[in-house]
Order: C-alpha cells, then structure tokens, then sequence
C-alpha cells in the first residue's frame, strides 16, 4: 500500500494563498504583479480550481461541536469534491503550475510559512486517497482533521469573515490587489482598519518576507525591543494595579515572540495589539 503524501505544490489552498501573498507583496512594492492575471486565469467562479477551493475553504472554517457532524461534513465535502471534473482540475492544477515555474523560483516561491498548513495538507491527502493508499493513514489524516473542526477556540466571527473573503472574491475582478492585501489581514482584529505608520510597516515587512524568514525575524526581534523599551517607560507612571499586572504580562509575552524560531500570523496579530497599546500608552501619558 502506498503511504498517503502531501504535495504543496498541487494543493489548491496553499497554491491561492502563496499567490495571494506574491500580489501583496507586489503591490506594497509598486510591482505589477504577475500573480494577478494567474488568480483571473485559474480561480474565477467556472474554474474547478475555484470550486475545490471553496471546498478547502469549508473544511478550514467551519466548526462543529460534535464529531459525529464533523465527520458528515468531511463526508459532504468529500462528495462534492468527487463530483468536480477531476481532469479538469488536474489540468488546470498542471497549467497553474507550469505558469508560476515561468514568473517565480518555486522554491522560494513556496517558502513562505502558511497558517493552517496542517489542516489543509490533511485536507488535501483525504481528497487525493486511492484504494490503494493505506487506509490506517486515511484515518491517522482524518483524525487531525476532525480535531481541527471540533475545536471550538475559533470565534464565530472569526468564520464569518473568513468566508466572507472567499464569497467577496468572486465578485472581484479588477481589484484583485484589494483582494490580496485583505486576505493577508483578515485575521487581524477590525480596531485596525486604520493602521498606524508602525503597524503598516510591520505589515509590509511580513508579506515582503516571502522567501527570507531571517530578514522578517530580525525586524521582528528589533520591533519587540522597540516596544520593550515603550512599556519599561511607561510603567512606572500607571497607578492601576491590574492595567500594571497586563503591561507585566505584555513584556513576557513580547519575550515570547522574540525567543520563537519561527513568524506566523498570530505573531504578526499580537504585535499588530502591542502597537495599539504602545500608541494608548503614549497618548495617556503624552
């Protein structure tokens, strides 16, 4: 029996967001970018490519409290994934492909960290099993991905934006730029549609990474000390035990940040609310 493998480089999920992230990045540098007619080739509403997308997109976002309805989702979608035109797919998948071979190195290309790499790498070995994959990985790869639907940490709202994204998508077409940069911060809390000078730098620093972790994790490190040194200022004029008790616990969480290896969203998510807080620091104590 053969063993269930992972490509990232035919799964559709990852394939969309790593273009989504070479058009933000792009666009941030004042690049025409040649991932945006790729996104208008392959992924407008007729394209099987759109379709399976959607069907990542359900299983990535949607919540149950029961395994017994997480598993007749994964049925449900498994059914609807059978019922594309698979050739169709597989050829768009190889065209998709061979165009982005043209414009990129698919090495770096593909070496941007992704959020929920596990859940959609399961994803995609579930919709690629053959009778003759071994089936104990079959259920090793569907247990991960029950988990993730049955884990209940997501909030609601959280969801609905997430498939808000996907259903804005279809009704775009010359906008894809504003598509790209509100993928990238869909995760983001709202309280920052306006963000600040540090905050859009943080950002454009993150998707111009792409390729180069060491250059995003050194301004991150530099970053974390910046706001270190906001809070070690401020705190001795807080009066407020409790507000002193959440500046305490921010340095350790900064400390946190620094200290990991890795950047993936939630990092960004959390320097993007400690500049928020350094920004009310400085104007309560201006």
């Amino acid at each position: 029996m053969k063993k269930l493998k992972h490509s990232k480089f035919k799964n559709t999920s990852v394939l969309f967001e790593m273009l989504v992230r070479q058009i933000a990045s792009d666009t941030l540098n004042n690049t025409k970018s040649k991932s945006i007619p790729l996104i208008k080739k392959y992924f407008h509403k007729n394209t099987e490519l759109y379709k399976e997308l959607g069907l990542y997109q359900t299983l990535i976002k949607e919540r149950f409290k029961s395994k017994d309805s997480a598993e007749k989702l994964i049925e449900a979608v498994v059914e609807s994934r059978n019922k594309l035109n698979l050739s169709s797919l597989n050829r768009e998948k190889y065209n998709l492909i061979r165009e982005i071979r043209k414009h990129y190195s698919l090495d770096t290309f593909f070496k941007s960290t992704v959020s929920d790499y596990k859940v959609m790498a399961s994803i995609y070995r579930i919709f690629e099993y053959k009778p003759s994959d071994n089936p104990a990985e079959l259920i090793r790869t569907t247990g991960t991905l029950l988990e993730h639907i049955t884990n209940s940490t997501v909030s609601n709202q959280a969801q609905v934006e997430s498939n808000m994204v996907l259903n804005e998508y279809s009704k775009q077409d010359k906008d894809v730029r504003l598509l790209a940069y509100r993928l990238l911060v869909d995760k983001f809390n709202t309280k920052y549609s306006n963000l600040s000078i540090s905050q859009k730098k943080l950002l454009r620093e993150y998707i111009n990474s792409i390729g180069d972790i060491s250059s995003i994790k050194s301004y991150i490190d530099s970053d974390v000390a910046k706001l270190q040194k906001v809070i070690a200022k401020y705190l001795p004029k807080v009066d407020d035990t409790i507000l002193k008790i959440k500046l305490n616990e921010s340095v350790t969480l900064l400390n946190k940040i620094a200290d990991s290896k890795k950047v993936n969203d939630d990092h960004i998510l959390r320097l993007l609310h400690f500049h928020e807080l350094s920004n009310e620091l400085k104007t309560i104590f201006k």
